[in-house]
């Protein structure tokens, strides 16, 4: 995108304010992982990545393991119409189990979950051994897919590109 997107705006908010709108009723404390020191926003931790350069793996590594809650959850900033309804889902399927993500169709979303402190040993050693992939992590967990069919396309979707920001905020999408 060449920009954060956390500051990227969707009908007058920024893609950060609305996410954290999302997970306020549910979480006790919000860590942003981030390495931008811009993103300072009060009753918020911003989150530095501990390991340089592994993607995703490594925010939420960092991010799980500053936690001071023993499950989580994750959103990505760049889906603003993901709905409340979604995390009621997820939270009420995730009992009895380390991760628990959505798939919708055929794809699997990673970072769209509930994640519980306990697999940090686990996401430390695949970042010793080199593997930097979020599924392949998953799947040495005790880990549940929650099919999403019911929730439709919408609300997986992510904003990647310009093009794509530009598409969302027009008013004939």
């Amino acid at each position: 995108m060449g920009e954060d997107k956390a500051f990227l705006t969707y009908e007058g908010t920024s893609f950060i304010e609305t996410a954290i709108q999302k997970l306020q009723p549910y979480c006790s404390e919000i860590i942003i992982g981030s390495d931008n020191p811009k993103i300072s926003i009060p009753d918020t931790h911003r989150v530095s990545d501990e390991i340089a350069d592994i993607g995703p793996l490594g925010g939420l590594y960092s991010c799980l393991k500053r936690s001071s809650n023993e499950e989580a959850i994750v959103i990505p900033i760049d889906t603003p119409f993901l709905r409340s309804q979604l995390i009621d889902y997820i939270l009420e399927h995730s009992r009895g189990y380390d991760v628990t993500v959505v798939r919708h169709g055929e794809r699997i979303h990673p970072l769209t979950g509930v994640y519980n402190k306990a697999v940090v040993p686990i996401l430390e050693e695949e970042i010793k051994e080199g593997h930097y992939k979020i599924l392949k992590f998953i799947y040495k967990t005790k880990y549940r897919l929650l099919d999403t069919e019911s929730f439709g396309e919408e609300m997986f979707t992510n904003i990647n590109s310009t093009e794509e920001y530009e598409r969302l905020n027009r008013k004939d999408r």
